[in-house]
């Protein structure tokens, strides 16, 4: 590099710098450069832990285990560019569904780049955008005899704006800056072609933090509409809009021990507005590495929910977890949270209080270099979208296989069970399967700029009342382009 590209890369790189403590300042309510970490540097994970357990960001960085508080993540993503629904998400939590654009918005891993400034994408700007076609024959997903079929068109642009290099809190001090933002911001429109009906539902994810080489903070905000039950990987209960504030705390005590601290303000709105509420959630931990190849934790996490509907009331819980993440082999890794829950309940029909056990649980195997099996559950207490704020306990259990064919083509099956149990006796189970055939036109799974997925599914849900049962088979096509 020659001194005049040296000194436009580090002008390059101090204006970023300036520019990160500014956003970041204006979110915490103060403009200024934070304050400094300790002086202490701690030992950070041996490099080869890099290669070996990597997780990725609902919108693609990798990073080892960033999970703002519980991990509950698969490791090594296989590509997958349209079915990254059951992939590593660090901010998956038990109270909330995760939510189908953060995947699709991020292709294979690293967005390509469009554009970038101060050299190695020190700010760097990606667009894409992805098409779907797919034939349901049950839109509204209810009983049989009632059943109605319709073609469905989305077409999403994807826009991402990335600052800095959050990679810091992982590899020492960063050659980029200790601050970083990403930007997502995916506008859909979504068709239904045989009832001319048109809905334009927006997602944004906006993420600022500042990591060093002993703590991290970062403030994100999530705005989610997903107005319709009819796209391909949702069912009634996963239909709502959703907006989300958080800030998360990480500081390093020790080399083997991490503090950590999140809270959560969540607005749940759906289209009847019988199930409309907020929640406040506070959550809290402490990580020990136990060995190179284990890490134990103990957390709470305390939720306070307020529902519109006066008679709903309002509910309160309180969880005692334990966390635990074992990883012997490169190619084997298993992460766990399990606890109990206290839920307290007032509102104007009185109910007792309840004692129930929670858990999430995931286990990845790389059984060869081509083939990926990864098995998850969770067990979970939810408010209930279509039973009008009713209690459900869910359990989801299912496996999902990823095979690469060759560096282009791969398929991909996935399989699960869903049983909810509601207060109000209502009892259903939905078994799901879904198979796809995908084609990715660069063999570097990480920074691939075209992909496309055949996929089929079948969902069934069998209800113990005289509803009916609903059978849904969906065919269609995926297609995500980076410019």
């Amino acid at each position: 590099m020659t001194n005049s590209a040296a000194l436009r890369l580090n002008d390059a790189v101090d204006l970023r710098d300036a520019l990160g403590q500014i956003i970041f300042g204006v979110l915490l309510g103060t403009v200024g450069v934070a304050a400094e970490p300790p002086s202490v540097v701690l030992p950070l994970p041996p490099a080869q832990a890099l290669d070996e357990g990597v997780s990725l960001s609902p919108y693609g960085s990798p990073w080892i285990e960033v999970s703002p508080l519980f991990p509950a993540a698969e490791a090594v993503a296989v590509t997958r560019p349209a079915s990254l629904r059951r992939l590593a998400d660090p901010d998956a939590d038990m109270t909330l569904q995760r939510r189908r654009w953060r995947g699709f918005a991020s292709s294979s891993g690293l967005p390509p780049s469009t554009g970038s400034v101060g050299g190695d994408g020190a700010l760097q700007l990606s667009l894409g955008l992805q098409s779907e076609v797919l034939y349901t024959d049950n839109i509204s997903f209810v009983s049989n005899d009632r059943a109605v079929g319709d073609t469905i068109f989305e077409l999403a642009p994807i826009i991402r704006l990335n600052l800095g290099d959050p990679q810091a809190w992982i590899g020492g001090p960063s050659r980029l800056s200790k601050y970083y933002a990403d930007l997502l911001y995916v506008p859909t429109l979504h068709l239904l072609i045989n009832e001319e009906i048109t809905e334009r539902p927006q997602h944004f994810l906006g993420e600022v933090g500042r990591v060093s080489e002993v703590s991290r903070v970062l403030l994100r905000l999530d705005y989610d509409e997903r107005l319709l039950s009819s796209t391909e990987d949702s069912s009634p209960e996963d239909t709502f809009t959703l907006l989300e504030a958080s800030g998360l705390l990480e500081y390093r005590l020790t080399p083997k021990t991490t503090l950590k601290a999140r809270g959560t303000y969540r607005d749940i709105t759906v289209g009847e507005g019988f199930s409309n509420r907020s929640a406040w959630i506070g959550e809290f931990g402490a990580d020990w590495a136990a060995t190179m190849k284990s890490k134990l934790g103990l957390g709470t996490e305390i939720g306070h929910i307020l529902f519109d509907q006066a008679a709903t009331g309002v509910q309160n819980y309180q969880q005692a977890l334990l966390t635990f993440e074992w990883k012997p082999t490169v190619k084997l890794s298993l992460t766990s949270r399990v606890g109990v829950e206290w839920r307290e309940f007032e509102r104007t029909l009185p109910r007792a209080g309840e004692t129930t056990p929670v858990a999430v649980a995931a286990l990845r195997w790389q059984a060869q270099e081509k083939t990926l099996i990864s098995a998850r559950l969770r067990l979970s207490n939810e408010p209930s979208i279509i039973e009008q704020g009713a209690l459900y306990q869910e359990l989801r259990l299912g496996p999902d296989v990823t095979h690469d064919w060759s560096p282009h083509l791969y398929t991909t099956s996935e399989l699960q069970f869903i049983r909810r149990l509601y207060d109000t006796g209502r009892r259903d189970f939905e078994p799901t399967t879904r198979i796809a055939l995908g084609y990715r036109q660069d063999a570097d799974k990480q920074l691939n700029r075209f992909n496309l997925e055949l996929f089929w599914q079948w969902r069934r849900r069998v209800r113990n009342d005289d509803v009916g049962d609903a059978d849904r088979t969906q065919v269609g096509v995926r297609v995500v382009r980076y410019f």
